[in-house]
């Protein structure tokens, strides 16, 4: 199903197949590939010595690509980026583990140079960075600028750019700062850099238990909850000799919010008490503006980091109903046993390239409100005082219960089924597979042997034709004498 392809450098397009599932391909010791959202790619395998690629591979230089051989995706593109050293185990295997990154990984092989920008405009500020990174390397290095859809009217202030190298200058002066994802499309060698505010759409392909679910965990983490906040901007310029170099004294909103410098969330203090942070915006001046970027972050408060771990079985494999999990994409998750039914987006995917048939996705990183936290805490009291109401209330038969304890024996029991069935069917694939091959084998043996029983057999009756034909001239030879 997945197939690997190595290339040597950018310029050969023709490349090397080192895994791929038919019998007689190369193969890999494993190999997995890991994505997450708005971030590079990442691909892991292990070489043997009889792999093509084996001590071949150049860092930074080898390029290679996984294709799904099913649906034509390609899952992962990118370049070599670290080769451990070549290893011998006590039976005398030897060994090669690779990493690969994805081409985003060019990022890092420019460094942006001081300049003051005073454009407000952020498609703009993103086209300098690119230009200079552009400027600097090989033409199989370049990016263009995509779609830009992040909002950068929030009194953000793009005071200039320093010397850091261009993937960590987008992510300290706009990732950091603005949010967003980058997401990068390769069409054809033209590499394309979009810049969104959100990404993905909803899929309406339930992972649910006991059809498509193996595990499932749900976390909640609260540790970036902060109810009153202190908002700090740009140092204050003091006298020549001012000779602190430990600590200077910052902008706060304390001349425009009645003598104090901090805000609070009374919602927030109200559940959880006080609990103070300080948030610095290094590049705003004005009091007025950090007040407006301090209410702004409080309105956005996160209180519950809600993620995910869902291992899934590929039924695209068994059925074209199904489709593949794409990286973006929302997805409904169904287990009523922990959680009603929520659509979260998928923002990790791993693959392993031999267990083509299994997926785990890490879905959310979802930051709620203390509206939607609340809600939900409070909804799912509810649900728990209802259950205890009802199994109090409710006079259930006997046969009801026996009903539902079988559902649940069912679920329980279909879950590790999926695995079960899916291995009996590839055994069944390559039992058959052998039994054609052996079937074969006999009916071209069979057709020899018969073919060669009809040569023996046409010579016997050319024989015996000849004899009655010798027969016959005697007997009338003889009918001649008399």
């Amino acid at each position: 199903m997945y197939r690997v392809i190595w290339y040597q450098d950018y310029n050969d397009k023709q490349g090397r197949v080192i895994h791929d599932i038919s019998e007689a391909a190369p193969k890999l010791v494993n190999g997995v590939i890991k994505q997450e959202l708005g971030s590079t790619p990442t691909f892991n395998f292990t070489a043997s010595l009889n792999n093509p690629c084996f001590g071949k591979l150049k860092p930074l230089i080898s390029l290679i690509t996984v294709i799904n051989t099913r649906t034509g995706i390609k899952e992962f593109e990118g370049r070599i980026r670290k080769i451990d050293n070549l290893k011998m185990d006590s039976a005398g295997n030897f060994s090669q583990v690779i990493q690969a990154v994805g081409l985003m990984d060019y990022l890092h092989d420019s460094s942006q140079r001081w300049k003051d920008v005073s454009v407000s405009d952020l498609r703009n500020y993103l086209q300098t960075i690119i230009d200079r990174h552009n400027a600097t390397v090989q033409d199989h290095k370049r990016f263009k600028i995509g779609e830009v859809t992040v909002n950068s009217n929030n009194g953000n202030v793009y005071r200039g750019i320093g010397y850091d190298s261009t993937f960590n200058t987008l992510k300290d002066k706009l990732l950091d700062r603005l949010g967003g994802m980058l997401i990068l499309e390769n069409q054809q060698g033209e590499m394309t850099l979009n810049y969104y505010a959100s990404y993905g759409v909803k899929v309406n392909q339930p992972i649910t238990v006991a059809r498509n679910m193996i595990e499932v965990s749900k976390s909640i983490n609260s540790d970036e909850l902060i109810t009153r906040i202190v908002p700090t901007g740009a140092e204050i310029e003091k006298e020549e000799n001012d000779n602190s170099i430990l600590a200077r004294e910052r902008v706060t909103i304390s001349s425009v919010n009645d003598g104090r410098d901090y805000l609070d969330d009374e919602d927030l203090i109200k559940e959880f008490g006080i609990i103070e942070s300080s948030v610095n915006w290094s590049d705003t001046n004005q009091p007025s503006y950090l007040k407006v970027k301090g209410e702004q972050y409080l309105r956005d408060q996160r209180v519950a980091l809600i993620t995910w771990g869902v291992t899934t079985v590929n039924l695209d494999l068994l059925d074209d109903r199904y489709k593949p999990y794409i990286l973006g994409n929302y997805y409904p998750i169904d287990n009523k046993f922990i959680d009603d039914i929520v659509y979260q987006q998928i923002v990790e995917k791993t693959i392993d390239i031999n267990q083509p048939h299994k997926i785990d996705l890490v879905l959310g990183s979802s930051k709620q409100t203390l509206s939607a936290f609340q809600l939900q805490y409070r909804g799912l009291s509810d649900q728990i005082e209802n259950a205890k109401s009802g199994i109090s209330n409710a006079q259930k038969t006997l046969a009801e219960l026996k009903i539902e304890a079988a559902e649940l024996r069912e679920v329980a029991n279909k879950v590790p089924e999926q695995e079960k069935m899916l291995r009996e069917l590839e055994e069944e694939i390559a039992r058959q597979e052998q039994a054609n091959s052996s079937a074969q084998q006999t009916l071209t043996q069979t057709q020899a042997n018969q073919k060669e029983t009809i040569d023996q057999q046409a010579k016997q009756i050319e024989e015996q034709a000849k004899q009655i034909s010798n027969q016959e001239a005697r007997i009338k030879a003889l009918e001649n004498k008399k």
